[in-house]
């Protein structure tokens, strides 16, 4: 009991104390390029090194670490790499993208499907784009909430909206810019747990067994990493977190990143 305390007192005050740590680090955003296109105070473009950060751990974070546990436990190694697979969507669209801005002169998708497809085709892309976003956003805090409670508890729901109010706090606090900044820092919080994570699991088994935990056939998780290989040529470019980074900072930039 006293265990089950010590642990529900961890994991509401490591919320809490996120909360506050992403509401500090958020800068305020005083101008137009700063909200929109995550530019400093001094006008300047997104840092490659934040780029990278943003990009790497907007990709990571909530729903993604828990997919890919389930997948691991449920297919072993082979369900790890199912959904390391989707990863490959980010230089992918990072090719697409470069080659849109190069040759067309683009300045995001939904402009470059206007000036080339027509209004209605782009007003397509946009709703496909709020039904992800949606998607993405009540997941998101759906599996937030699962680590505080069972769906619909009072603690499920109280986590969620805490997870939810902090982020939308920063969010408006300074818009774009404060998105880069603190996925930079949630980066480093991801770095710090995964190293101590790796540092428990991987002394404790050796290479062999590790490998040996998945079977190799299409019902074992085989029809997954196929799947994933072939959604990675249209799941990147309706996630707006990812193809937006594409657009704000020099090509040269943007292809390092």
């Amino acid at each position: 009991m006293e265990t089950n305390s010590l642990l529900g007192v961890f994991f509401w005050g490591f919320l809490v104390v996120y909360g506050v740590i992403m509401i500090a680090l958020s800068p305020r955003a005083v101008t137009v390029g700063g909200f929109f296109h995550g530019e400093d105070a001094k006008g300047r473009s997104a840092a490659p090194w934040l780029l990278t950060s943003s990009i790497f751990i907007s990709w990571i974070f909530a729903k993604s670490v828990t997919n890919a546990a389930n997948l691991g436990a449920s297919y072993g190694l082979v369900g790890g790499l199912a959904y390391a697979t989707y990863w490959l969507s980010i230089p992918l669209a990072g090719f697409v993208i470069f080659r849109l801005r190069r040759r067309f002169g683009a300045t995001s998708l939904v402009s470059f499907l206007t000036s080339h497809y027509g209004r209605a085709a782009a007003l397509a892309f946009t709703a496909a784009i709020l039904i992800r976003l949606f998607n993405e956003v009540w997941s998101n805090t759906a599996v937030v909430g699962g680590y505080y409670g069972e769906s619909g508890s009072l603690s499920f729901i109280a986590a969620a909206l805490l997870f939810t109010a902090v982020t939308l706090a920063y969010s408006l606090r300074g818009g774009l810019r404060s998105s880069i900044v603190t996925d930079a820092a949630q980066a480093a919080i991801f770095l710090i747990a995964l190293i101590w994570v790796l540092g428990l699991v991987l002394p404790q088994h050796s290479a062999i067994e590790l490998a040996s935990t998945s079977h190799w056939a299409l019902d074992s998780g085989v029809d997954l990493l196929l799947v994933a290989g072939l959604q990675v040529f249209s799941y990147p470019f309706h996630d707006p977190v990812l193809t937006d980074r594409g657009f704000i900072s020099e090509e040269k930039t943007m292809r390092r990143s």
